[in-house]
């Protein structure tokens, strides 16, 4: 009598310790839920990036077309370029700001 209920709860055992391994390890299962769950994150997380780059994209393309003070910073920070009645003197002494209120010598 004993040694049946034994193999009973041993057959039980089995069947469940089974069903753990076939609902974890298969196509379908806990593992690739897990991996498709960081998956999901990590898109996520690339369209994030893309939308505030697709957002900074618009607005420059935006104050390139309608701001012309825009335009003319970019002319003189980026391409050092400069009026047709502007002369641009070399200067020994450069000075870096250091603080939005400071000047200071390099």
């Amino acid at each position: 009598m004993r040694k049946k209920k034994q193999k009973k709860i041993h057959s039980i055992l089995i069947l469940i310790v089974l069903g753990f391994i076939w609902i974890t390890f298969n196509q379908s299962g806990l593992i690739k839920l897990i991996s498709l769950h960081q998956e999901k994150n990590q898109l996520m997380n690339e369209i994030s990036i893309l939308e505030k780059e697709e957002y900074f994209i618009k607005n420059n393309i935006e104050q390139l077309t309608n701001n012309l003070d825009y335009i003319e910073f970019l002319a003189y920070s980026k391409y050092q370029m400069v009026h047709n009645d502007e002369r641009i003197y070399p200067h020994q002494k450069i000075y870096k700001i250091q603080d939005e209120k400071m000047l200071t010598k390099p």
